[in-house]
């Protein structure tokens, strides 16, 4: 039986101050996570997480 894989295997970073940045992550595939940063994020702490 094949097994479908939900995991994501691909992590995209976006910056919330870049102008627009909703419309990136609406192209994302299914297979792709998504972190958005705002002003108050620590990016390397978060993606340790």
């Amino acid at each position: 039986m094949n097994e479908i894989n939900t995991t994501p295997t691909k992590l995209i970073v976006i910056d919330n101050q870049i102008s627009n940045w909703q419309s990136l992550v609406a192209t994302v595939s299914t297979n792709t996570a998504v972190l958005v940063l705002n002003a108050q994020s620590d990016g390397v702490y978060i993606t340790n997480e």
